[in-house]
């Protein structure tokens, strides 16, 4: 014969009858919200997506894998994702931030300065990421951009659809800023 404890009967008699549906259901429950928060933050905050063409040489190679996040405001130097106007909302570009709101952008024989709206000269941009020497539509025309809008460009200046050839690009517009650690 068993013997039971005063206690071990006592948690019988306070045992609920559907005790262990709704500590299943329980379970379930903080699991579903913890998939939905991952679900919910990897696909509307940080957006992965993955880099093709040659514009982004030598700082991007086609196949690397970015992590872009929604949330970022832009920054000179930044490397953004902004739809390709040319060819619809469903293609983006991957480009680096040249000038913000109330700067002004000009270049001449490959050299970027930039104006901006705090400072009242020209300053050249120093871009040690290029790769090599930018020799093709190596000149700009004064450009100042427009408020709520970037100034964007690859890397690979020589090989690259910027806004040269498609006109800055609308901040609420844009996909995010890829993470440092990307």
């Amino acid at each position: 014969m068993e013997y039971e404890t005063p206690y071990a009967s006592l948690l019988k008699e306070r045992k609920h009858p559907y005790g262990d549906f709704i500590s299943t259901a329980k379970f379930l429950t903080v699991l579903t919200a913890i998939l939905l928060c991952f679900f919910i933050f990897f696909t509307q905050i940080l957006v992965g997506v993955t880099v093709f063409g040659s514009s982004m040489k030598p700082t991007l190679e086609t196949g690397d894998y970015l992590f872009v996040c929604t949330l970022s405001q832009p920054r000179h130097g930044d490397i953004v994702v902004v739809p390709n106007s040319r060819t619809g909302e469903d293609s983006y570009l991957i480009k680096r931030v040249i000038g913000l709101p109330g700067d002004i952008i000009y270049a001449e024989n490959g050299r970027l300065y930039r104006k901006d709206s705090e400072c009242d000269e020209f300053v050249l941009i120093e871009e040690n990421y290029l790769g090599e020497p930018w020799v093709k539509k190596n000149s700009i025309e004064p450009v100042l951009v427009a408020e709520g809008c970037v100034f964007v460009m690859g890397d690979n200046r020589n090989d690259s659809l910027d806004s040269r050839d498609l006109g800055q690009f609308e901040i609420k517009k844009m996909l995010g800023v890829v993470t440092d650690w990307s």
